[in-house]
C-alpha cells in the first residue's frame, strides 16, 4: 500500500511539500526580518493564516520584497511557522508552557485565529497539570487578551493547589492584579488581607493609611466612585473589599495590626469591634 504522505494529492503529501518549499525557499515571495533572523516565506500561507499579514502585505515590503515585525522572538516566529505550513498539532502540543502562551500572545496579535483557538483548547486540556506559577501567568495572559473564559478554570485550580497566593502574584500588574483580587472569595478575609498587603508591600510601598469606609459609617468605595481612578483608589477599593471585622482577634493583630496599609485610628477601631464581638 503506497505512503500517503507519498501522494502529493493527499493531505499529508500537500503538507509535506508546502513544507519542502518553505525549507529550501522555493518560490518565496516575502522575507520576514525579526532581529538579526530572516525568513524566508510565501505570502499566500501567512495571508491564509493571519488577517494581521493579509493587511500587512497591501502596504509593505511591496517594493523591499522585507518587512520587518516588531514584539516577538525568532523562535516563537519559527513555531507558528512550523504550524501553519504544517497544520501540525503536535506542533503546539508539544511545547512548554513559556512558549505557549508567547505564542498564545503572538497569535492573538497577528489575528491568526486558528493558531489561538488551538492554545485556548491546549492550556484547558492541561491546565490540571500546570504549575501555580504557571496558573498565574496563564491568568495574566487572559487578563491581558480578554480571555474571561479562562478565569475560572485557572483560579479554581489555583485554590485546589492551594497556591492562590504565591511568587508569582505578586508580580501582577495593579488592574490584572485587581481583577485577580476580584475572585478570591473561597479565601478566608485574612488570607485576602495577607495577599494584598504583600502585593502593596512589594509594588507599591509608598501606599499607607488606606481609610477603611466601614468604620466611619460609609458604604464600601466603588471604582466608578471615584472622578479620576488613581492606583491608590484600586487599593483603597481592593481593602474596602475586604471585611476585617471577621478575623479573629489574634489573627488581626498578627496581620492588620501590624500593616503600614492600614490609617491607624482604623486600625485601633477595628480591634475595638472584634473584641466585643
Amino acid at each position: 500500500m503506497n505512503n500517503p504522505s507519498n501522494n502529493p494529492f493527499s493531505a499529508d503529501g500537500r503538507s509535506n511539500r508546502i513544507l519542502d518549499l518553505r525549507k529550501h525557499s522555493l518560490f518565496s515571495d516575502i522575507v520576514i526580518r525579526i532581529g538579526s533572523s530572516n525568513f524566508k516565506c510565501h505570502k499566500i500561507v501567512l495571508a491564509c493564516a493571519s488577517q494581521f499579514f493579509e493587511m500587512l502585505f497591501q502596504r509593505e515590503g511591496l517594493q523591499t520584497g522585507e518587512v520587518v515585525l516588531q514584539d516577538t522572538t525568532p523562535d516563537i516566529f519559527e513555531i507558528f511557522l512550523d504550524y501553519i505550513y504544517t497544520r501540525d498539532v503536535d506542533v503546539l502540543n508539544c511545547l512548554e508552557t513559556e512558549l505557549l502562551l508567547s505564542l498564545f500572545k503572538c497569535a492573538n496579535m497577528w489575528l491568526a485565529c486558528e493558531v489561538e483557538k488551538i492554545c485556548e483548547q491546549i492550556f484547558l486540556n492541561r491546565i490540571d497539570a500546570m504549575k501555580p506559577a504557571e496558573l498565574v501567568q496563564l491568568f495574566a495572559v487572559s487578563f491581558h487578551l480578554g480571555k474571561e473564559f479562562l478565569y475560572p478554570r485557572t483560579i479554581g485550580m489555583l485554590h485546589k493547589k492551594r497556591s492562590i497566593v504565591c511568587p508569582e502574584t505578586l508580580k501582577l500588574g495593579i488592574d490584572c492584579f485587581m481583577k485577580y483580587f476580584e475572585m478570591t472569595c473561597e479565601m478566608t478575609e485574612g488570607e485576602r488581607f495577607d495577599m494584598l498587603d504583600k502585593w502593596v508591600n512589594k509594588n507599591m510601598p509608598e501606599v499607607t493609611g488606606v481609610v477603611v469606609f466601614s468604620v466611619h459609617g460609609k458604604s464600601n468605595p466603588k471604582i466608578e466612585d471615584f472622578p479620576s481612578v488613581t492606583d491608590f483608589d484600586k487599593i483603597t477599593v481592593m481593602l474596602n473589599d475586604i471585611d476585617l471585622t471577621e478575623m479573629s482577634f489574634y489573627e488581626f493583630y498578627c496581620q492588620a495590626a501590624k500593616s503600614n496599609l492600614l490609617n491607624h485610628s482604623d486600625q485601633i477601631e477595628l480591634m475595638y469591634q472584634i473584641g466585643i464581638k
